[in-house]
């Protein structure tokens, strides 16, 4: 279970928003905030592990797992863990590429939020804009 104040989303869920196929666990299992960094994993949180130019996050998922991690999502599935804390295997998931499922995740966690995007672009003046932008929306208007 994750901790108070975390996200909250179940393994099957996960497993669909990220394009992949939940391997172990209940697909109603409760799992927490996602992270590509083995050492901030808090109990209840899910371990995505991203093949970088010079790490591997596949070579810490016994690191996260240690940590606490209740889940896990992994482009091998023979790099994932077979038991967890407690004994128990974590949620895993299993995927093609590690770094377009976080990118489905985040764009699913987007659509269902609601929330409005603004984008600034161009070649000048993008900081003060969006600067200005931010106080302009973060301001109650009665």
């Amino acid at each position: 279970m994750p901790d108070q104040g975390t996200a909250v989303v179940r393994a099957g869920e996960l497993a669909l928003a990220a394009g992949g196929r939940l391997v172990a666990g209940l697909p109603d299992v409760e799992l927490g905030d996602i992270s590509i960094d083995s050492r901030r994993i808090r109990p209840g949180d899910v371990f995505l592990a991203i093949r970088g130019n010079r790490l591997d996050g596949h070579d810490f998922i016994a690191e996260a797992v240690g940590r606490g991690a209740a889940g896990v999502i992994v482009s091998d599935a023979a790099a994932a863990p077979v038991t967890g804390a407690r004994g128990v295997a974590p949620a895993t998931i299993v995927v093609e590429d590690t770094t377009d499922a976080l990118q489905s995740i985040a764009r699913d966690v987007r659509r269902r939020s609601g929330a409005k995007v603004v984008a600034i672009t161009g070649s000048v003046g993008k900081t003060t804009t969006k600067e200005l932008t931010a106080a302009f929306i973060g301001t109650r208007h009665d």
